[in-house]
């Protein structure tokens, strides 16, 4: 059911292409909404951990089909994922859990993805942790997924990882919480050769995607919505042993830089106007974001264990030789099979967009089942 410490899973083959004079990984990253919650139904009157996990629910028996099917999906794009790292909270893990067991993967939780901790989403003024301590976790998840591997402590516990933001929470310092540890976890995987599902929360899924594309709006995040964003990213210098990966940028660079495919995730184009703002608001983010960097204080997203250099076996070796190597001329390298150690100012969006004529978006009536027959490109 799990071991000591994190685990990347790297793919079977992982090809590294030389473009020019650098090596570029060819890395997706996938941002999930949790599944059907249960409180949203008549059945939480009676659910028995109400009282003691108010702002923990779990999914509905819905809910948990419907993230099979997203987990189906994120098979069907053919992209072979590395790790899946989730916020703590039930409904989420149980979402993730769902997922791994489709691709086979191992799951870390992070409580830097999860909820927005204010009177909004927790519908009380709240003191402490509100979502399940690890051993209560397991316990729950036992239950339905008997053959899932969560990431463990030295002690053999579940391994949640992250800060408990203090309450009230504001908005935009949530966006920028999830924006920094996504692209945290982004540029992790990708030194590490990989590519990475997170799940989470909706407000996560919307503000990410609105970082990535900042002439798009999101209006509304179904349940099991998902973001699948893919990119060449530089990994290696040709004839350099230097890993640059960490450093590249996930957010701020003015071209195009992900391709960026969503199901249930409902958006709209912004005015120029608008855009100019937001383009603001994501420069003021991203200088929080840089500043979090040389933060070692601060009171969230600390860089988690898993993300340390200091606990990552080396695995660079190969590529290094090949990049070295004038006599192979192939223009791409293949990297063995492993699995590695690894150990914003916005306000709520409380309303729905607007469709015009010409938006792809679903229909309000959108159904999870259909989620991944329906995505789409911006």
């Amino acid at each position: 059911m799990g071991c000591a410490g994190t685990k990347y899973q790297a793919a079977n083959e992982t090809e590294v292409k030389l473009v020019g004079n650098n090596f570029l990984l060819k890395q997706s990253l996938a941002i999930v909404r949790h599944g059907d919650r249960l409180d949203h139904t008549a059945a939480w009157e009676t659910y028995p951990a109400k009282a003691d996990y108010p702002n923990d629910t779990p999914l509905t028996k819905e809910g948990m089909r419907h993230a099979k099917k997203a987990g189906e999906a994120l098979k069907k794009t053919g992209v072979r994922w590395g790790i899946i790292v989730a916020s703590p909270y039930l409904r989420c893990a149980q979402t993730a859990s769902c997922i791994a067991q489709v691709l086979k993967l191992p799951i870390h939780f992070d409580l830097d993805i999860g909820e927005v901790f204010d009177e909004i989403s927790m519908g009380c003024v709240c003191s402490g942790p509100q979502h399940r301590p690890p051993k209560v976790l397991e316990e729950e998840l036992k239950k339905d997924f008997p053959d899932v591997e969560w990431i463990r402590d030295e002690q053999g516990k579940i391994k949640v990882e992250g800060q408990q933001p203090n309450f009230p929470e504001a908005f935009h310092a949530a966006r920028i919480r999830y924006a920094y540890k996504v692209q945290q976890l982004t540029q992790a995987a990708a030194s590490n050769l990989t590519s990475i599902v997170v799940v989470t929360h909706g407000d996560c899924v919307s503000g990410v995607v609105e970082m990535m594309k900042e002439d798009t709006q999101v209006g509304k995040v179904d349940y099991t919505a998902y973001a699948v964003a893919t990119r060449q990213v530089k990994v290696l210098g040709k004839g350099t042993d230097t890993i640059v990966a960490r450093d590249e940028p996930v957010y701020e660079e003015e071209e195009e830089l992900w391709d960026l495919k969503l199901s249930g995730v409902r958006t709209s184009k912004i005015g120029y106007m608008t855009e100019r703002m937001e383009k603001n608001k994501k420069g003021d983010t991203l200088k929080k974001m840089k500043a979090q960097d040389s933060a070692n204080s601060q009171e969230f997203c600390k860089t988690p264990s898993y993300l340390l250099a200091d606990n990552m076996t080396p695995f660079w070796g190969s590529l290094q030789e090949f990049c070295k190597s004038s006599s192979n001329q192939s223009g791409q390298c293949k990297i063995p099979a492993r699995v590695e150690k690894v150990v914003i100012p916005w306000e709520r969006n409380m309303f729905n967009l607007e469709q015009d004529e010409q938006s792809t978006l679903q229909s309000e009536d959108s159904d999870p089942d259909s989620l991944d027959s329906t995505l789409t490109s911006i």
